[in-house]
């Protein structure tokens, strides 16, 4: 019995992974399943005594798992695999495109294949590992910062421990006056 024959005749509706430009970003006959995970996390920290403080709740990326199948000869196979390796190393984010939603802006972390005499040797099971990148844009602003109310509350710091720096040369002759009249003493 083939993995084919047991997963089915795929899933019928509109499925596919867009590239940024729109172009199928993985060519591909049969979609056969996805699973997506979105989870929050709570964190929380310990406190005094024997007790937890639970703070705010922070969304993870999504991850999604998909299934695919290609038929075809050496040619087609290869060229999937090609399209699979460049776009697990490079940086470019995909759409999964479902009948219920489109998930945007995700990358491939990872992918496998299966190919095997029992599914035929013209077909390959690929799953992919994707993750969402989440696209922050950058905010900037001009902040004034008001004086010091009073001249204590300027900046005053310490200066510490000094090197010794070279005396100039009239400190240095009343260095040596002295030590000359302390010495004849």
């Amino acid at each position: 019995m083939s993995v084919f024959s047991i997963l089915g005749q795929g899933i019928a509706g509109n499925w596919s992974i867009y590239d940024k430009d729109g172009a199928a970003a993985v060519p591909f006959d049969t979609f056969f399943a996805m699973t997506r995970k979105d989870e929050g996390k709570v964190t929380s920290h310990p406190t005094e005594p024997n007790g937890f403080f639970a703070y705010n709740k922070v969304d993870s990326p999504g991850t999604v798992g998909v299934v695919l199948g290609i038929t075809g000869n050496s040619e087609t196979l290869g060229g999937t695999l090609e399209a699979l390796e460049k776009l697990k190393s490079s940086t470019d984010l995909v759409s999964i495109v479902t009948p219920e939603k489109t998930l945007l802006d995700y990358t491939l972390e990872s992918y496998d294949y299966q190919r095997s005499a029992d599914g035929g040797v013209d077909r390959l099971l690929v799953s992919l590992a994707l993750v969402e990148i989440r696209q922050v844009e950058q905010e900037y602003s001009n902040e004034t910062i008001p004086k010091a109310k009073q001249a204590a509350d300027g900046k005053t710091a310490t200066a510490g421990k000094q090197s010794a720096q070279q005396a100039d040369t009239a400190t240095e002759g009343r260095v040596w006056e002295a030590h000359n009249s302390f010495a004849s003493k």
